[in-house]
């Protein structure tokens, strides 16, 4: 059972409703490729309800992650200097598709990695899309 009272716990429940989230979307993407699929087929109007149900889909996978991002926020206070924790915040923000509250997560987790010792510090992965994450937009 994870405990949002704790970090580990938190951690753990952050990595449940990732995965969650995950697969809710893989579901929006197949959906949605069967209705691009079907609208093929049959004509356009065919594949409109299918498109209308991924749509749904990935609206609930985006809801998911904010979820697991406001309880992860809150518990962000229990070991606000742990780098794993923002990197998963920003892992969280980004799949809802905040681009603004990732880039910010990423920056802090990238700023906290740089200052604690080795033991604590993020894996590569991790860092190089936290890196990523935390360049500015692109200017319109």
């Amino acid at each position: 059972d994870a405990n949002l009272a704790d970090p580990q716990g938190a951690v753990q429940l952050t990595q449940a409703r990732l995965r969650i989230g995950q697969r809710m979307a893989q579901v929006a993407d197949l959906l949605a490729k069967a209705a691009v699929g079907e609208a093929m087929q049959k004509g356009a109007a065919d594949g409109g309800r299918s498109l209308a149900i991924a749509a749904k889909w990935r609206e609930l996978a985006e809801k998911h992650f904010k979820q697991g991002a406001d309880e992860l926020e809150k518990a962000l206070p229990l070991d606000p200097t742990n780098p794993e924790m923002h990197f998963r915040l920003a892992r969280l923000l980004y799949e809802a598709r905040d681009l603004d509250g990732a880039r910010a997560a990423a920056a802090e987790a990238l700023r906290l990695d740089a200052r604690v010792g080795r033991a604590r510090r993020l894996p590569s992965p991790q860092r190089e899309l936290a890196e990523e994450w935390s360049r500015p937009a692109p200017r319109k």
